[in-house]
């Protein structure tokens, strides 16, 4: 079993450039919530959302190895682009549009329950739960992330 986990990607270039593109861009996450926070928040090594996309940095990097080992005009590059295309398109604007959405329904409860306790009903804790609003990125976020795909496929040797 383990001989086959390696074997796969000793042999598979695409899979180890995404998988590492991916880790590349989780870790950088961190880097930068480091920089502009001062905080080191672990949890980001999985979570979707924030800068860069972990999402795009897999999907551009498996393109791009494709596209070096296959060529241009093989099916299995048409189908990792459209794939590429798919997912970036969606983390900037379904996902995005969820989190903006998770916002405003979370500032909602949050009046409801003030306005609760202003009219001295209690509020217990457990009662609130609030949807979680990270989840898309910006453009420049899909962007960094594809970039960071690209670059690691031109230093990861095939």
């Amino acid at each position: 079993m383990i001989n086959s986990v390696r074997n796969l990607f000793d042999y598979n270039y695409s899979l180890v450039c995404s998988f590492f593109a991916w880790g590349c861009a989780q870790f950088l996450k961190i880097l930068f919530t480091y920089i502009n926070k001062r905080k080191i928040n672990l949890k980001l090594l999985f979570s979707s959302g924030g800068m860069p996309s972990a999402h795009s940095a897999a999907v551009a990097a498996l393109t791009t190895s494709i596209g070096l080992e296959c060529g241009m005009r093989s099916p299995s590059f048409s189908i990792a682009a459209i794939l590429a295309a798919i997912v970036m398109y969606d983390s900037s604007g379904v996902r995005r549009s969820s989190g903006e959405q998770a916002k405003l329904l979370n500032n909602i409860v949050k009046i409801l329950s003030l306005q609760k306790t202003e009219l001295n009903q209690p509020v217990k804790n457990n009662e609130i739960k609030f949807l979680r609003e990270h989840l898309g990125h910006t453009t420049i976020e899909v962007f960094a992330g594809a970039l960071i795909g690209v670059l690691i496929v031109l230093i990861v040797p095939f």
